[in-house]
């Protein structure tokens, strides 16, 4: 019988962790005739081992019905890939004597066999790398240029990776002094606005200050109307006191209901019979008790915002109530209620 196919290779056949039979249809003569090699996932070859690793069911008739089944022991797992050749030494192991016997089937089984290695040959030339005929270079030749152009590859990409990291660092860098500009804006928008609040306080307290300081002087200056619900400035009262005394008002002898003390005489009286006790919460005065001649008198302030708000003075039975108003923070009027 001839070798009538060409046909020297089986697969390849991708592995799925289940399929352990895999069918071959090349003429061989024995089944460690049969090369089985399995490839991982990477692609990384490795030949397999007859009987460790897998065995060969040849068909009877290798001439009408050449090849078999080859049943791996484990199965080839998913994303490996199995194929199968012949691997037939490059020998020739007939030896025809002189004078001896002319068998056929011998002399066949010959020929068969230098097509089969001719074939195996084949099959690695297919997959080798070869030049064109006209070619002027060797495979020599192309195989250095190959290897250096590999070789160049490698430092390029080498190169590629040191500028890579490099890069990485200077991003890194750059991220980081991104976010301290972004923290130095924060804090300088908190110190902005901080500093808008101190003016903006700053600005209402002068306003304030200015407001008080206007108000002091009517209480101090003056004259012709009342300050404040009947209330009349000191310049008012000043005046009052020289037309008493101008008048013969002013007695500090014993009084009566036509004459009065100086306030000499008033003083002396009150630093000799009154005892003044003052009360403070968180350091700001809030309460004022003094023993009079004529009884006790207490006065209870109370602020709002840090400001004075209502002054009540009780005595001799009188409950004396003072109303101040402020806008924007400016005293603009005083209101009083006796009871």
């Amino acid at each position: 019988m001839t070798v009538s196919s060409e046909t020297r290779k089986a697969g390849p056949f991708d592995g799925n962790g289940a399929t352990v039979d895999f069918p071959f249809e090349f003429k061989v003569f024995s089944a460690s005739d049969v090369r089985v090699v399995v490839a991982d996932s990477d692609g990384f070859e490795a030949t397999k081992t007859l009987l460790a690793d897998y065995t060969v069911a040849l068909n009877a008739d290798q001439n009408a019905n050449p090849g078999g089944t080859i049943t791996m022991l484990v199965a080839p797992a998913t994303g490996e890939t199995l194929a199968a050749t012949s691997a037939l030494l490059n020998t020739q192991p007939t030896d025809i004597t002189n004078a001896g016997g002319f068998y056929p089937q011998v002399i066949e089984d010959a020929l068969d066999r230098q097509a089969i290695q001719i074939q195996q040959v084949a099959d690695q030339v297919s997959r080798s790398f070869k030049t064109k005929i006209t070619d002027t270079k060797t495979a020599d030749e192309y195989r250095d240029e190959l290897l250096q152009a590999a070789a160049d590859a490698a430092t390029q990409a080498g190169n590629a990776a040191a500028s890579a990291a490099e890069a990485a660092v200077q991003v890194g860098l750059a991220e980081d002094q991104v976010a301290l500009a972004a923290a130095q804006v924060s804090l300088a928008t908190v110190q902005a606005g901080n500093s808008a609040s101190s003016a903006s306080a700053s600005a209402s307290s002068a306003s304030s200050a200015s407001g008080s300081a206007t108000l002091s002087m009517s209480w101090a200056t003056q004259l012709g109307s009342p300050v404040s619900g009947g209330e009349y400035s000191a310049k008012h009262w000043a005046q009052q006191a020289a037309a008493y005394v101008a008048a013969g008002v002013i007695d500090d002898g014993a009084p009566s209901a036509v004459k009065a003390w100086s306030s000499q005489k008033v003083a002396a009286e009150i630093g000799r019979s009154s005892a003044t006790t003052y009360t403070y919460t968180s350091g700001v005065l809030t309460g004022i008790s003094e023993t009079l001649p004529g009884g006790t008198r207490t006065t209870t302030l109370t602020y709002s915002s840090g400001v004075l708000t209502t002054m009540v003075v009780i005595y001799a039975g009188v409950t004396r109530t003072t109303t101040y108003t402020y806008t924007s923070g400016v005293l603009t009027s005083t209101s009083t209620v006796e009871s």
